[in-house]
């Protein structure tokens, strides 16, 4: 029995990337500085999410990353001018037809015959998105979606579940309860599955080895923050860089800074009423809302939990200097 082609129609949300995507990225003459964003962006890597609307071999994809476009294709017509990240495109679509079943296959050209490339686009076992880049001059990278549901991706696993942490002391919260965050604070150790939480995030291997090897920020990273009346000013130093951002707890979302003093939304409240659960996004709402940052006190030191796409936690403590 023939196999059935894939069907990609929905909103698919970027988890990870594989293989060369700073040389990909080079290749594609991304400037330095966006390439280190898209390094520190982590997940997306500056591809985003695509969302398909598909109707037998009518296709369209809208892309959503570094750059915004759409692309209105007919599979197996032949050459087709459509749009890309890098402008005015010549794009082949077929279907390759593989023991496993098929591929959506692109074969795409700058109109001035640059940057030529071999794009595949699969569905796993498991019901994720596979994208493949192959540039003609030798970079080799890929990306993995997976599909949203009601807003949001599928829901981590239960085993993912954020647990509640102990209650701070009363001599360390704040008269109405809340706990006192304010100081200035050194992460002293990390727990977690640091390596396999930042592939997921995206972080390229070179750059994974490089935080490896200085105990993934442990020593390095400090936090300053300052908190009255319910707002609170949060300074980060990271290896990447410094961030800084200023909000009320349980206001609702707020227009706040990043990392380099990018704008970005932050909506932060209290889970469990002592655990500070913070989402962000990035101002221009051209990518997901980032997964949760949550700050808790652990004892007399400051923990900050980061959760990655598919619900894996790592862990940074801090202790007062």
């Amino acid at each position: 029995m023939e196999s059935r082609k894939p069907d990609f129609n929905g909103t698919w949300i970027c988890v990870r990337s594989e293989g060369d995507v700073d040389g990909f990225l080079a290749a594609m003459e991304a400037g330095f500085l966006p390439r280190v964003q898209a390094w520190m962006k982590g997940s997306d890597d500056g591809l985003g999410s695509r969302t398909f609307k598909q109707k037998g071999d009518d296709l369209d994809i809208e892309v959503n990353g570094r750059k915004r476009f759409t692309q209105i294709l007919s599979i197996g017509a032949g050459k087709q001018v459509a749009e890309d990240e890098d402008g005015a495109v010549i794009i082949e679509p077929f279907w390759e037809h593989t023991p496993d079943g098929y591929n959506l296959r692109m074969e795409v050209v700058a109109t001035d015959g640059s940057r030529s490339r071999s794009v595949r686009q699969c569905l796993s076992a498991d019901d994720n998105l596979l994208v493949q880049v192959h540039l003609k001059s030798g970079p080799r990278a890929s990306w993995h979606y997976k599909r949203k549901f009601g807003g949001r991706v599928r829901p981590p696993d239960a085993k993912h579940h954020f647990p509640e942490p102990a209650k701070p002391s009363r001599s360390r919260s704040l008269e109405d309860g809340t706990p006192n965050f304010s100081g200035r604070w050194l992460c002293c150790r990390c727990e977690g599955e640091m390596e396999a939480f930042f592939v997921e995030s995206g972080m390229p291997w070179a750059q994974r080895k490089l935080l490896q090897a200085a105990a993934w920020g442990v020593n390095v990273t400090e936090r300053l923050i300052t908190q009255a009346d319910g707002r609170l000013e949060v300074i980060d130093k990271w290896p990447l860089g410094e961030s800084k951002m200023a909000f009320r707890i349980d206001a609702g979302e707020q227009e706040t800074t990043g990392l380099g003093g990018s704008g970005i939304w932050v909506t932060p409240f209290l889970e469990y009423g002592h655990v500070l659960r913070l989402v962000t996004q990035v101002k221009d709402r051209s990518s997901p809302p980032n997964f949760p940052i949550r700050y808790y006190l652990h004892g007399a030191q400051l923990a900050i939990a980061f959760q990655s796409p598919t619900g894996r936690f790592v862990t940074y403590f801090h202790d007062k200097c």
